[in-house]
């Protein structure tokens, strides 16, 4: 899939200021700094460490779930520098971290970053430090989830997220939600379920679920084979079932495959595979079980 390079929140230009004003990033000591420019940049969506590099946004994921991160980016100063980059959405699995921005800027320009986890379900704690090659390395002291903050070749910053699943509740097949659409309906409180990714979802109500629902997949489409799962999912979802890692990231893989709302024959064999472990969690194979 094709990754959306957009900007999609506003960065603080007060940040920006503070940053470009002096090398140093926050009132508290920092470590000693024993740290070289950079010979080589990374291109956003690299795997990386959770050590701390200049120039280098990272986003850390820790605890149990998977986490979907949004990512905008803003000039400062004089703008840009030429190896300026960054990617949203990511996902980043449990246990890694990923580059989500990268800019080599000097002194007196770089980026303002905003990275945000959407959906942030079961988010229990955001833990950061920033780096800079003149005063090493800073604690960020209570970053919240949408969070801005500023790099160039001389600062760098790493979030790390912290996403708890325990299991919980239980789950219903595609058949019950068809046959149910008033539980549907206070599920949605009167709103639409998104499928898909957030700059270009399908927008369900619970009629219009109810008519994917009822469509029989003809020739084995796996367009409504993948629809038909991942619906039924993310309805269990919000019924309070709680999702293994591995339901978290079909889910997210499955929302990204239906980015441009179809499924070519190339990603048949994908989505097939998407819908079987989907399929899977909603007849309580895995998971909290099905409900009685």
């Amino acid at each position: 899939m094709n990754m959306n390079r957009k900007a999609a929140f506003a960065a603080s230009a007060g940040m920006a200021a503070a940053f470009l004003s002096a090398c140093s990033d926050t009132p508290t000591a920092p470590t000693a700094a024993a740290f070289v420019p950079k010979s080589s940049f990374a291109v956003a969506g690299s795997a990386a460490t959770a050590t701390p590099v200049p120039s280098e946004f990272r986003v850390c994921k820790s605890g149990n779930a998977a986490g979907t991160f949004i990512v905008s980016t803003t000039p400062a100063g004089a703008g840009y520098g030429a190896n300026h980059t960054f990617v949203s959405p990511v996902t980043v699995q449990p246990g890694t971290c990923v580059v989500v921005a990268e800019d080599d800027a000097a002194s007196g320009s770089g980026s303002n970053v905003t990275v945000t986890e959407s959906p942030a379900a079961n988010l229990t704690g955001i833990a950061g430090v920033r780096i800079s090659i003149t005063d090493g390395i800073s604690t960020i002291s209570n970053p919240q989830n949408g969070f801005t903050d500023f790099i160039n070749s001389i600062h760098g910053v790493r979030l790390t997220f912290t996403n708890e699943v325990t299991a919980s509740g239980c789950t219903f097949t595609q058949g019950y939600y068809k046959n149910h659409e008033t539980y549907v309906q206070n599920l949605l409180a009167g709103g639409n379920l998104n499928i898909g990714t957030l700059s270009n979802p399908f927008l369900f109500n619970a009629d219009q679920i109810d008519e994917n629902l009822g469509t029989n997949p003809k020739g084995g489409n796996a367009f409504y084979i993948l629809t038909h799962q991942l619906i039924t999912a993310e309805l269990n979802i919000l019924g309070g079932g709680s999702a293994p890692v591995a339901v978290q990231n079909a889910i997210a893989a499955a929302n990204l495959l239906l980015e441009d709302k179809t499924i070519s024959a190339a990603e048949r064999d994908q989505a097939i595979a998407l819908a079987a472990t989907l399929d899977a969690y909603n007849n309580g194979l895995t998971g909290p079980g099905h409900c009685d």
